[in-house]
């Protein structure tokens, strides 16, 4: 605003569904704004510059038939200036000025806007790029944590509950239940060290991420089986799996540990996650009686469809250890 001498200033940020979900204006104090109401959503003129990143120049918005006009206790605004901002090759959204000094802005102008739209652009990247380096370094943090605590602490609390567990086997009924008691303290420590790991959101701000969702199904079976349910988690699954795709794996997890829990009588059962670049996979292994004869009656016709809706694959084998394998593979390109 300050280069182009520009009285209003804006920023609109793209969204996903190619309308504004951020309007970040400047020169309309905040009482004028409550006045004029819901900001815009990319409509009418902003809307143009949304459909086609393209600089729009123009002396009076009045006079273009593309302007969809302004909302009551809205200031009067004539020059218009609007240029696309780029971040790589994605639009991330449009820098919009009004009301020039000069009464209209100048082809100098636009070069000028488009020189800082490339500028905020290449902020932009090298901020997303800044923050990806920062959560990749942060899931490799938690998991050697994850690691350390899984191969030392938790597997020691879980030594010391099959003590306390052969301990009460010999002793009255009385002192027994009081051995119990303990033994349920230490099962409660060893699911609360495991949320404790994988509910750590990355960002702070993300409430429910892959891991912690997982983890948090595998804390409901554990119990169900005599050795503790385990998770291992590879690559950055938690920046990779969106909304619908971390449903899907929840969905699979839980089928997954329940089969092998309620149907092939397993006494271990493991979980692995993989994430790369091409695809996301989900592994459920257990030791027990092995897949059965007919595979429908295991309940995986929905895990089936979600693989198919992706256009991944879904296959439940017979392990080497004679247990079963299930492995639920979706592309991620």
């Amino acid at each position: 605003m300050d280069l182009l001498d520009a009285r209003y200033g804006a920023l609109g940020v793209i969204g996903t569904d190619r309308r504004l979900e951020q309007f970040i204006h400047v020169g309309i104090d905040a009482d004028l704004a409550a006045q004029i109401g819901p900001l815009p959503d990319g409509k009418g003129l902003l809307g143009v510059l949304i459909d086609d990143a393209t600089p729009v120049r123009l002396k009076r918005l009045s006079e273009d038939s593309r302007s969809s006009g302004f909302p009551n206790h809205h200031p009067p605004m004539d020059s218009f200036l609007g240029v696309p901002i780029r971040v790589g090759e994605e639009v991330f959204g449009n820098l919009y000025l009004t009301e020039s000094s000069r009464g209209e802005f100048s082809a100098e102008d636009e070069d000028l806007a488009l020189a800082l739209a490339a500028t905020a652009g290449v902020a932009i990247e090298n901020a997303r790029l800044f923050e990806h380096r920062r959560q990749l370094e942060l899931l490799d943090e938690r998991t050697r944590i994850a690691r350390d605590l899984h191969d030392h602490v938790i597997q020691r609390l879980f030594a010391v509950g099959l003590n306390l567990q052969a301990t009460a086997s010999r002793l009255p009924a009385d002192m027994a239940e009081s051995v119990a008691s303990q033994i349920a303290e230490v099962d409660g420590a060893i699911a609360q060290i495991r949320q404790s790991i994988f509910s750590l959101s990355v960002t702070g701000a993300a409430k429910e991420r892959v891991r912690a969702r997982i983890l948090d199904v595998i804390d409901r079976f554990q119990g169900r089986v005599q050795q503790p349910i385990s998770a291992r988690f590879a690559g950055p699954v938690d920046l990779l799996a969106d909304a619908a795709l971390t449903d899907d794996l929840v969905a699979v997890v839980t089928e997954g540990i329940a089969n092998a829990v309620r149907h092939a009588v397993a006494t271990k059962v493991s979980v692995t996650v993989i994430a790369s670049e091409r695809e996301l996979i989900a592994e459920v292994h257990d030791d027990g009686t092995g897949p059965p004869d007919d595979v429908r009656m295991s309940g995986l016709a929905n895990l089936h469809a979600r693989a198919r809706e992706r256009a991944g694959s879904l296959d439940l084998i017979q392990a080497d250890d004679g247990g079963s394998r299930l492995r639920w593979r979706v592309p991620l390109t």
